[in-house]
């Protein structure tokens, strides 16, 4: 689990970079979101139940999508 960022590098230096690999990046950064997103509603059953749903339907709703077009 990488946090941390890098030091910034022009977007196509980012891009083109050969040990970059997107997926990570991106779980990364779904990481960090949910993680933030679950500190500030705490130990609140519900809004984490509310939060996980919507986390699950925007998640089955991207498959969804995909699968179709």
């Amino acid at each position: 689990m990488r946090l941390a960022r890098p030091p910034e590098k022009p977007q196509a230096a980012r891009m083109d970079a050969p040990d970059l690999d997107p997926d990570e990046v991106f779980l990364d950064a779904v990481e960090a979101v949910v993680l933030a997103a679950l500190e500030c509603i705490g130990d609140d059953p519900e809004a984490r139940f509310r939060f996980s749903r919507r986390l699950l339907d925007a998640a089955q709703q991207e498959t969804v999508s995909r699968r179709w077009s």
